[in-house]
């Protein structure tokens, strides 16, 4: 038994195989515990570089094949120190663009989250169908801007942080990134003058009647056009729009 496992065809054999080989002769040479503990180290050391590799080959496949994601999420904010607007990639859009990637590589993800003394930890890990795995871990404060209460506070933190970590473990870049969640005092621009809004106002007021704009579709043109309503500003159009 022991010559015919010697002299079989090896060359036929998978190769994520040649150490179990090793293991089977040994084992059937009466080898002791230490040495199939060690034979069982090599074994594993030599899966866990195999399963690495196949997960560096997978994410490169995974980045070549990511499309161009889209901001659709908008933060619009008034405080008593002035107007906080921005947008943004939301984790539901940023999920949806990469699901036929992960699909199609093997690549999938899940979070771990935990809250210790105020603080907000989320951690993001990868994984692959070959077993390695890889993590993204961010801590946070809850975000208490815009006035919002503790609980959608802690929610919007905890958001926030899956989408980063999320981006930073599978590299994903959103053009023009954003620098919410944190420190929206910093985002803040001041507001369009109320004389200039009451001028345009009719005719931005004609386009939403007539349907050449919604409300939110002007919203997002006036501001890349470095037109920043005031909320009570923003309020008329909505208004308008009902």
């Amino acid at each position: 038994m022991s010559n015919g496992l010697v002299t079989s065809d090896q060359s036929s054999l998978p190769m994520a195989q040649p150490h179990m080989r090793l293991i089977e002769i040994a084992v059937s040479n009466g080898a002791d515990i230490t040495q199939l503990e060690k034979l069982m180290n090599l074994q594993e050391r030599y899966e866990a570089n195999q399963a690495k590799k196949e997960f560096n080959a997978a994410m490169s496949k995974f980045q070549a094949m990511l499309p161009v994601i889209e901001k659709s999420g908008i933060v619009d904010y008034t405080t008593n120190k002035g107007r906080t607007y921005y947008d943004y990639a939301k984790i539901e859009d940023i999920a949806k663009a990469i699901r036929p990637a992960l699909k199609e590589t093997g690549l999938s993800y899940r979070f771990n989250q935990s809250q210790n003394q105020g603080w907000i930890t989320v951690a993001c890990i990868v994984t692959h169908a070959s077993g390695h795995s890889e993590t993204s871990e961010l801590t946070s404060q809850p975000d208490m801007s815009g006035g919002k209460d503790a609980l959608k506070a802690t929610a919007s933190a905890i958001t926030y942080l899956r989408r980063y970590t999320l981006t930073g473990v599978l590299g994903i870049i959103v053009g023009g990134e954003d620098d919410d969640g944190g420190n929206h005092e910093e985002a803040e621009s001041a507001c369009y003058s109320d004389e200039e809004f009451q001028k345009n106002f009719p005719a931005w007021s004609k386009k939403i009647i007539d349907g050449k704009h919604t409300v939110d579709s002007l919203h997002q043109f006036l501001t890349k056009k470095n037109v920043i309503l005031s909320q009570d500003q923003y309020s008329k159009l909505q208004q308008v729009g009902k």
